[in-house]
């Protein structure tokens, strides 16, 4: 699992229909950001920009482009460059996007129209242009990144109740956890991974190393526990994150740092009992610093995942509704920063952060040209 943004949605979505559990690592990156170009036509751009001639085109390199900077206040209005033509604004308005990924300065995102035609688009972070062309049958390189029920690299034995972890094709698929498993991540460094298990009504989070397959970390959750449950525990850091709270809207839920072999908490995520990071994300952004984003996407936080001490919030309240569909965070080491891909007002909305005061530095909202 790489450190874009860590997303639930459609593992809570197949727990509440059929109980399965889950795995939330996210398949091998593209390597290149650019969305895959069609057949037998090149990819449509956006239009030409309407703003003054010193920003950057759109095809210009997004690297020389430089970020627009400044605090909230100074970004009320829309960064993008240009508008996006009627014939690539369309299928982005409607796709179901299922895929992300930040390589450098542009952002990948693919999905589904509701014709169940695929598209991928490129958006540049500097320049705010925007690419895009059907995704090829083929396409193996931008595969649904979201959590799925049982994604990669966790496979579950079928009308069994084994999960398996599959590292890589020389090590194959092995056995992680015979039992009820809900949920399961393994941590950016492939060295541990957690499972959130539900036997006798018991709801524990179990922590393992992944070289050796030992348990080194048990935590009882809740004794007379049920499902459906969004409930899950994944690796931030040396720690543990926890999530709990039933699936339904409006339940509610809270989540804590905890320390990984003991148990012992550390802190609650954002400083409050009640963050809800059922249907957010997470990431890391440097160091013991980790960001969070709370289901209502009313703000992200960034916290020192050791200390639990909070180093900042970013109000996103203003932003507009948020949308259903999966959402992503990412960060960057240079420049630092946060990127949080939301389908809101639009889909492909992006919004950069800083992460040391939680300033919303950019944002890019395509907008469809007249």
């Amino acid at each position: 699992m790489d450190s874009s943004g860590r997303h639930l949605l459609a593992w809570f979505m197949a727990v509440s229909g059929a109980l399965a559990g889950c795995g939330k690592s996210e398949p091998a990156q593209p390597t290149s950001a650019s969305a895959p170009a069609p057949e037998t036509t090149a990819p449509a751009t956006t239009a030409p920009p309407t703003t003054p001639a010193t920003t950057a085109p759109p095809t210009t390199p997004a690297t020389t482009a430089p970020a627009t900077t400044g605090d909230a206040d100074a970004t009320a209005a829309p960064s993008t460059t240009g508008c996006v033509a009627q014939d690539l604004f369309q299928p982005l308005s409607r796709i179901s996007p299922d895929h992300a990924s930040l390589v450098g300065d542009s952002v990948t995102l693919c999905g589904e129209t509701d014709d169940t035609i695929g598209w991928c688009f490129g958006i540049e972070l500097g320049s705010g242009a925007v690419s895009g062309a059907k995704q090829r049958q083929d396409d193996s390189a931008h595969l649904p990144n979201y959590a799925s029920a049982l994604n990669d690299p966790f496979r579950r034995q079928d009308d069994k109740p084994v999960l398996q972890l599959c590292l890589d094709a020389k090590t194959g698929c092995k056995d992680v956890y015979v039992g009820n498993a809900t949920a399961a991540t393994l941590a950016d460094d492939r060295q541990r991974f957690v499972v959130t298990t539900l036997d006798e009504r018991e709801r524990r989070v179990r922590v393992y190393d992944a070289a050796t397959f030992g348990e080194i970390g048990n935590i009882l959750i809740e004794k007379d526990a049920d499902l459906p449950d969004c409930t899950f525990g994944a690796a931030v850091g040396d720690a543990l994150v926890v999530a709990t709270g039933a699936c339904p809207a409006g339940s509610p839920h809270k989540a804590w740092l905890a320390n990984a072999t003991t148990g012992e908490k550390l802190g609650d995520i954002g400083g409050v009992a009640d963050f809800d990071l059922r249907f957010g994300g997470y990431v890391h952004v440097k160091d013991d610093l980790w960001a969070f984003r709370d289901a209502s996407g009313k703000r992200i936080v960034v916290q020192d995942v050791k200390t639990g001490a909070v180093q900042a919030t970013a109000d996103t309240s203003g932003l507009g509704a948020v949308a259903s569909g999966a959402t992503w965070l990412f960060a960057s080491a240079d420049p630092l920063r946060i990127v949080a891909l939301e389908n809101r007002p639009q889909t492909g909305s992006i919004y950069i952060i800083d992460p040391m005061t939680g300033a919303l530095s950019k944002r890019i909202v395509p907008t469809a040209c007249p």
